[in-house]
């Protein structure tokens, strides 16, 4: 278990994913990155294995349970009750042979729900369905004069871009070019601040890009 008094980010690899705890997520190169994998304990959800933040590694990474927590009775023994990572899950544990079957299991069926989700995707694509789409988000400050959205990728939620100072910012699912067994078909594509209507204009683009890659994906055979 990668947990220790203090903790060593060094011992881990960094990464893009978002953080488990606070939702921080690198956008750019310049950004510090998240670092993972860590298995730690959340005292409401029990053992994880996911990216940190720098701020939020410190603060989880060396925390024990404690007989008073929420989670406690019921995963206090769990090898993991959730896994959340980019990453090799198995990097993040000790191994015996209990812990290894039981995270082996859970890895596979992580990689099962991937590829169903996968299979959806291509079943949409293949009936001219758009991949990326706009959904005006029902939350609003009281202050706020321009509606933020959610970004839906083949209609499932997937991001947000939102209102800042004068234009709108976020991220936008980008086919990845080369994607092994098990990975997110997407990269990150980062605009920048800019108007809604070249958000709009990019998701267009982005769309005749999913489009050629699941068609050339459907026509290569073992290749889903």
């Amino acid at each position: 278990m990668k947990t220790a008094k203090t903790f060593d980010l060094t011992k881990v690899g960094t990464s893009y994913n978002y953080c488990r705890i606070c939702g921080y997520q690198p956008q750019t190169q310049l950004d510090e990155p998240t670092y993972g994998p860590i298995r730690f304990w959340e005292p409401d959800d029990g053992w994880l294995i996911g990216t940190l933040c720098r701020h939020c590694a410190g603060a989880y990474a060396t925390r024990q349970p404690k007989p008073d927590d929420f989670a406690y009775a019921a995963h206090y023994g769990d090898v993991a009750t959730s896994i959340d990572t980019d990453e090799d899950p198995m990097d993040a544990i000790t191994f015996t042979p209990e812990t290894e079957g039981i995270l082996v299991r859970m890895v596979r069926e992580k990689a099962e729900q991937k590829a169903a989700e996968e299979a959806r995707r291509m079943a949409l694509a293949a009936k001219g369905k758009k991949a990326i789409s706009l959904r005006k988000s029902e939350k609003k400050a009281i202050l706020q004069r321009k509606d933020d959205y959610e970004v839906l990728f083949y209609g499932e939620a997937w991001g947000n871009i939102y209102f800042n100072m004068t234009g709108y910012s976020g991220y936008l699912p980008a086919p990845k070019k080369d994607v092994d067994k098990g990975e997110d078909p997407w990269t990150l594509l980062v605009i920048g601040e800019c108007s809604l209507s070249t958000y709009r204009q990019e998701i267009a683009a982005l769309n005749r890009e999913w489009k050629i890659y699941y068609e050339d994906k459907a026509r290569i055979p073992n290749n889903n």
